[in-house]
């Protein structure tokens, strides 16, 4: 047995176990117990832990001659836990030195800033994303062989395996940068990779207005809206950036304010001093373990949150967010896909109608024109790559007819979608929370939109 004192291993002990057959006892057992199936790391944690695991299936006349056998075994492996992060260091720059080397061909294209996405169709098919444009790049692997490679690297890296019998891989690369991939014969035309690049870079909301997403007036208004713990949705389409929005709009936090941030993928930076981040965990190839959005949103409402922040509504768990915001739990940010304000809440509807509660539609709807404060829409205009808020909307409840009340206080003039180089105006709506705006930020350094004052103070 390896590191031991005792017998060699597979020798049997006094009660007819083996010690070989007693690692295998304790393989089992600490795998049962903690859900995970790490080869790696299983070696090195079993041998702390293992006389209590192994014991917990034995019966009481194997108990001695389980920890006789594995006692010189735990002594050793206490001593080699010293150096555990040391030994989980190298191998994290084994596999980074490795991937450097299978990623060689695309190397370039990773450290661009310009680029925000990689799109890797077969070896010489090859596109990029820059500044919301698609390009061919000027790069191929050399072979299916060096492809494939990379792509087991990427999944290895991550914990994870990529093979026809689980062809499709969510994984990340060292730098952060998200990787999707998906092989045959879930993909007919060969394996496809997708790299959204993890952009360590932040854009204030400063940064959104300058580039032309925002203009001065409705980013005070945005503040103002978070300021006061309004709930905001963030909706778009994909690569829209919605993301980089969520980011920004989180600098009119306050300082002293928990935030915890829940995400499929961790993708969010936010910029203050206590935040807490939670992210989607898969459950093994044998189903066990792993943690949801809705787990992770119900855990973080125990955990005293000032802010939550969802980083996609994707399922049931708009149910629970919807349900939070309306009791006590003000201030989420999230966002969804839609192409309008009206739409995102329509989305909100048919995810929370997924959750295992079945509610009513008209309740429902009543909720969540209650919990959604504002709706900032954003686009990606396909001509150009610019990305601009097109529309922020307050809702204001629910119709006679049960239909939303969605009332624009920004759009941008000329249609919206069809008019890149339109401007973002002042529709004269006033939003419901204007006063407080005033009454609660007015002595603040925090900007109020000019037009706010005159028509606050005349209601």
């Amino acid at each position: 047995m390896a590191g031991g004192r005792g017998r060699p291993h597979g020798v049997a002990c006094r009660s007819g176990l083996s010690s070989s057959s007693i690692l295998a006892m304790a393989r089992q057992s600490f795998r049962r117990q903690n859900h995970g199936n790490d080869e790696q790391r299983l070696d090195t944690c079993i041998g702390p832990h293992s006389t209590d695991v192994v014991l917990s299936d034995c019966g009481p006349d194997d108990g001695n001659a389980v920890r006789h056998e594995f006692r010189p075994c735990r002594d050793a492996a206490l001593m080699k836990a010293v150096s555990d992060d040391a030994a989980e260091q190298a191998t994290f720059q084994v596999l980074t030195r490795a991937l450097d080397k299978l990623l060689a061909p695309i190397r370039f294209l990773l450290e661009d800033p310009s680029v925000s996405e990689i799109l890797i169709n077969g070896t010489s098919d090859i596109f990029v994303e820059r500044r919301g444009k698609l390009e061919r790049a000027d790069t191929r692997f050399a072979s299916r062989e060096d492809l494939e490679s990379a792509a087991r690297s990427i999944a290895q890296f991550s914990g994870k395996r990529l093979t026809p019998e689980e062809p499709s891989v969510e994984a990340r690369l060292p730098d952060g940068s998200r990787v999707q991939m998906i092989q045959p014969p879930a993909a007919r035309t060969g394996l496809c990779i997708s790299i959204r690049r993890f952009l360590r870079e932040h854009r204030s909301i400063r940064d959104l207005v300058t580039q032309g997403s925002l203009t001065e007036e409705s980013l005070s208004l945005l503040q103002a809206a978070v300021g006061l713990q309004k709930n905001v949705i963030i909706s778009g389409g994909t690569g829209t950036g919605k993301t980089t929005m969520l980011n920004a709009l989180s600098e009119a936090f306050a300082d002293h304010e928990r935030v915890i941030v829940i995400e499929d993928t961790s993708e969010l930076q936010i910029r203050k001093e206590h935040v807490v981040y939670l992210e989607v965990t898969k459950p093994d190839r044998f189903g066990r373990g792993g943690a949801s959005i809705r787990e992770l949103f119900r855990s973080s409402l125990r955990m005293r949150p000032d802010r939550i922040i969802v980083g996609e509504c994707r399922g049931g768990e708009a149910l629970d967010m919807i349900q939070a915001m309306t009791s006590g739990h003000s201030g989420s940010l999230s966002t969804v896909h839609a192409n309008t304000p009206y739409d995102a809440l329509h989305r909100l509807e048919t995810l929370a109608l997924m959750s295992d509660i079945d509610m009513p539609l008209r309740p429902l709807r009543s909720q969540i024109a209650s919990a959604v404060d504002v709706v900032v829409q954003i686009a990606r205009f396909k001509r150009t790559g610019r990305r601009r808020v097109i529309e922020i909307s307050e809702i204001k409840g629910l119709n006679e007819d049960g239909q939303y009340i969605v009332e624009s206080i920004y759009k941008l003039d000329g249609g919206g979608h069809s008019n890149a180089d339109g401007e973002l105006r002042w529709t004269g709506a006033v939003p419901s929370f204007a006063t407080e705006a005033l009454e609660e930020l007015g002595s603040s350094q925090m900007e109020l939109p000019s037009w706010m004052k005159p028509v606050a103070a005349s209601r």
